[in-house]
């Protein structure tokens, strides 16, 4: 199956909303649908603290226990089609894992989550947001265990961004769609869609590639981050492979 997608509207700069589709061919006539997914941060708990009788050693192996046991969690929900995709976030100080679930609401993502291990043993808490985008680009992995380093890009509005007329802001727009079709062209770019009340975080984007240092280029030539109304953070994500379809 290949993908491109078709931009009908623009990351919510106070004003519209992005659409971005991930339209997929060849069959001839077929047209994509929409669906919201619920997208769960797995975060550090901030108020979580080691047991001060427990030594070094043995907490690390109890950390490494806990990491294997929610990979193995994420990889259930995968097998049965609960999260479309779903991985770890790479040495981040905060995020530790992150979902994405084919359910409704965000009550049913937290339900799904109630017995994770992280979460019943304190050290997880979780951040959910409804997520709009493309239904049936990304794929139910057979083998959850063969992975890939892919990239979550974090679309926020940054603290104090500038104001522009409204005609400045329209061209800024069309140079913003005209860039998310560039990185989908290029295969690079998977999905994306906006992120419903997530205060400054706006949207997502999911990159199939985990060459960091390119996509930050590519990043850095969106029109919408060059004139400050958007930052795009940049999240090392071990993924199965076989969620991506082929470029």
């Amino acid at each position: 199956m290949t993908v491109r997608l078709t931009v009908t509207g623009l990351l919510l700069f106070g004003l519209t909303t992005l659409f971005v589709v991930a339209e997929t061919t060849p069959a001839e006539g077929q047209e994509y649908e929409m669906t919201t997914y619920q997208l769960v941060f797995l975060n550090e708990d901030p108020d979580f603290r080691v047991d001060p009788m427990v030594d070094e050693s043995h907490a690390a192996h109890r950390s490494d226990r806990f990491k294997t046991v929610g990979k193995l969690y994420l990889s259930n929900l995968l097998r049965d089609g609960i999260a479309v995709i779903a991985g770890p976030i790479q040495e981040h100080d905060t995020i530790q894992q992150v979902a994405v679930l084919a359910v409704e609401t965000t009550k049913d993502a937290e339900s799904i989550f109630d017995h994770a291990p992280g979460i019943t043993a304190g050290r997880l808490e979780l951040e959910i947001y409804s997520w709009w985008a493309a239904k049936d680009v990304l794929q139910i992995p057979k083998e959850p265990e063969k992975t890939m380093t892919a990239l979550l890009g974090l679309l926020r509005r940054p603290s104090g961004a500038p104001s522009y007329s409204t005609e400045e802001l329209e061209e800024i727009q069309a140079g913003h769609r005209e860039h998310l079709k560039k990185m989908a062209d290029s295969g690079d770019l998977v999905l994306a869609g906006p992120i419903d009340r997530g205060g400054d975080l706006r949207g997502i984007l999911i990159f199939r590639t985990g060459d960091a240092e390119r996509i930050e280029k590519l990043v850095a030539e969106d029109p919408a981050v060059q004139a400050g109304r958007l930052k795009v953070e940049l999240h090392p994500w071990t993924v199965p492979e076989q969620c991506f379809p082929e470029s």
